[in-house]
């Protein structure tokens, strides 16, 4: 009994670690709201002053500049561990990320000179809609029914509280310029999402400078005049605080809670935003704000359960053949002859995932060749009775979590079956390949699947 809880220990600590980490990324993302919202009620000044596009690209210069600034006086005092920096596999994301955010801007500033201010502010919540769908259909970001229902809840929220006259429901050519921005913020935080696992603060001073750049020639096109010295100062200083700072700790975010999630948790920044304007101004929350809260509370609520709900839910390490073989039965769920699991198996990493009751309901087995950029998946299956559960996506994101820092693919060969080929395309994997007659050649058996006799191996490929 002594040596069982031994060995359950560090499976233990490893379940409190992801948890910590999940919790950590939680308040990330409130931060960057917090953080955001300060911007709401003191960006008031400079628009009335300056202009709306001309504060927009001071605020993000401010950023961009400060992160600049910050980094090279860390540089200087900490002797922080090196970070990854964005390489030319990230350039089309990186462009992408700053044309919409260049685009975005200008789609709203031409909405609301063609439609009310009301009917701009009840579809300016449709950019968590935006960002979670394209995180569905597009990058495969998984996104459960908690998630889902949280997303309802927070765009109910998020109109209530921007509601303002039935003149929000009159349609128009602006009403659609607004939705455009949205949905080009929406690719904007998933383009985002990819480069996350880089260093965060270099992306905020690329988003930053050629944003803010953009935005300054936008302005300049509209007719906005350069300000005094003065209004740079105050405009970037801010730009630094509510724009630099919350991004840097919303791509923190993203690198463990995903597009989607991250979105849904930075919606509460208006919530912020009244509660600032309250503080600094005295204006007095409606109506509105009170019942909006009352949903929004609730939204959070759901989000946090379903982010570190998954907590009961642990995957341990295996490197022992010895033990590896305790899994035999779950291997031939993936693999039906022995001969060809022992080829993979002694040389591989297996992971299995047990709930929270102890019992075994996945198990993975990945190969991954010292200084390779590729691991390669060789082995996954559900136990039986927990299949068709979300287990086996679940399983494949702790892979790709697992190997992102040392590769920059992860690949894995199935036969072109109609029960595992849907899986893969779900996780977001797309065909890379073929090996004619693989199945045929080298099991001593045929092996059939719903039917049909298997024989090529179909590979497929994920970038991380």
């Amino acid at each position: 009994m002594k040596d069982e809880n031994k060995r359950k220990q560090p499976d233990l600590k490893k379940a409190r670690a992801d948890k910590n980490i999940k919790v950590m990324a939680t308040l990330y993302a409130l931060l960057a709201a917090a953080l955001y919202a300060v911007n709401i009620p003191l960006s008031k000044f400079p628009v009335e002053q300056i202009g709306s596009a001309m504060t927009a690209s001071l605020l993000y210069l401010g950023a961009g500049f400060g992160m600049a600034v910050l980094e090279l006086v860390k540089s200087k005092v900490v002797h922080a561990k090196p970070k990854e920096h964005l390489t030319k596999k990230e350039l089309p994301y990186t462009v992408a990320m700053v044309v919409l955010d260049i685009a975005a801007p200008i789609l709203l500033m031409a909405g609301i000179g063609m439609t009310s201010s009301a009917n701009v502010s009840l579809l300016n919540n449709f950019e968590i809609v935006a960002t979670s769908i394209i995180a569905l259909t597009i990058y495969k970001e998984r996104i459960s029914k908690k998630l889902w229902a949280a997303i309802i809840m927070v765009t109910a929220a998020s109109a209530v509280l921007s509601f303002e006259g039935a003149q929000a429901f009159k349609f128009n050519i602006g009403s659609l310029l607004v939705l455009g921005a949205c949905v080009c913020w929406g690719f904007e935080n998933n383009c985002t999402k990819m480069l996350s696992s880089k260093s965060s603060e270099e992306i905020v001073i690329i988003k930053g400078l050629f944003s803010g750049a953009g935005s300054f020639v936008v302005a300049l096109i509209l007719g906005e005049k350069i300000p005094p010295v003065w209004w740079w100062a105050a405009v970037m200083l801010l730009g630094f605080v509510s724009y630099g700072l919350s991004i840097d700790f919303y791509i923190m975010a993203q690198k463990y809670l995903g597009a989607a999630k991250t979105s849904a948790f930075y919606s509460v920044a208006p919530f912020f935003g009244v509660i600032f304007s309250f503080l600094l101004f005295s204006e007095s929350p409606s109506w509105q704000f009170y019942a909006a809260l009352v949903i929004m509370i609730a939204a959070t609520a759901v989000m946090a359960a379903d982010t570190l709900g998954s907590g009961s839910i642990m995957v341990k390490r295996i490197r022992s053949p010895r033990k590896k073989r305790k899994y035999m039965p779950l291997l031939l769920l993936a693999d039906e002859q022995q001969s060809m699991i022992y080829r993979y198996l002694d040389r591989g990493t297996m992971y299995v995932m047990t709930n929270e009751k102890g019992d075994t309901v996945a198990q993975c087995v990945v190969a991954h060749d010292h200084g390779s950029k590729t691991a390669e998946i060789k082995s996954i299956s559900v136990a039986s009775e927990y299949q068709r559960r979300g287990y086996g996506k679940k399983l494949v994101g702790y892979i790709e979590n697992v190997y992102r820092r040392s590769c920059d693919t992860l690949k894995v060969g199935t036969g072109d079956s109609p029960l595992t080929v849907p899986f893969y395309l779900s996780c977001g994997f797309v065909r890379a390949g073929v090996v004619k007659n693989f199945f045929t050649d080298n099991y001593d058996h045929p092996i059939y699947e719903c039917g049909v006799q298997l024989k090529d191996m179909v590979y497929f490929e994920k970038k991380l």
